[in-house]
């Protein structure tokens, strides 16, 4: 996800005024095409996090294929509620959807700019190389250019290794490999999806159109809009 809008962004970039440095991008993807919908469950998109995909020219299509939420709802398990906070006043509402909806945005608007996702490309060596950087993939293949910049996740072999790491960069910034690890501390979490024509029509309204956050005793519940007909349940 970060990597495809980051691979915009420089896009973006090139047609700057400022910009001195003509410079390609290519974008390495571990899971095949096919897994996208598995991947990752729902989220909630801020108002700034919209504001940051308008700058791209996404906002249209953000509005059309996501849920809108107006406000957050705050109740207790049995029902009693707690606060309601409206989302006015940010200049854009929360919008909820699933991860795969997000993705799909940012990767057609890849291909209308000519950019290609190569898919089924896990990273198993990273080296610098005759001052440029070598990755090497688990299928066999490799690839080779002046920066490497890691969008992977906390757990993976560029993120233990770099956040950036660039054979003519000023800044090399490479991680330390007595950071600290991510590390389980008991908590658990579940999330699905429901198609609106399954929701029961005693669905109640209040809940309709807004984040909504139920405390209970043991355990947190969450419900909210999704995208294209789906509610999510984060």
């Amino acid at each position: 996800m970060a990597g495809n809008a980051l691979a915009l962004f420089l896009h973006k970039a090139l047609s700057h005024p400022l910009s001195t440095r003509a410079f390609t991008c290519s974008i390495y993807e571990a899971y095949p095409r096919s897994e996208k919908v598995y991947l990752g469950g729902g989220l909630g998109l801020a108002s700034n996090g919209v504001a940051v995909l308008a700058s791209l020219g996404l906002d249209d299509q953000i509005k059309k294929r996501t849920g809108v939420a107006k406000f957050s709802n705050f109740f207790t398990e049995g029902g009693q509620q707690l606060g309601r906070w409206s989302h006015e006043g940010f200049g854009e509402y929360m919008y909820g959807t699933m991860r795969s909806t997000l993705y799909d945005i940012l990767s057609e608007e890849l291909e209308r700019n000519g950019m290609k996702i190569e898919y089924k490309k896990r990273v198993v060596k990273v080296e610098e190389k005759n001052d440029m950087v070598n990755v090497e993939f688990e299928d066999g293949t490799s690839a080779q250019g002046d920066y490497l910049i890691g969008c992977d996740g906390i757990t993976t072999l560029i993120s233990r290794r770099m956040l950036i790491l660039g054979a003519r960069s000023a800044v090399r910034a490479h991680i330390f490999p007595e950071a600290p690890k991510p590390e389980f501390i008991g908590l658990n979490g579940a999330g699905g999806f429901v198609f609106e024509k399954d929701i029961p029509p005693n669905f109640p309204d209040r809940l309709k159109g807004s984040m909504n956050f139920i405390f209970g005793k043991n355990a947190f519940f969450g419900i909210a809009p999704g995208s294209d007909g789906v509610r999510t349940h984060p």
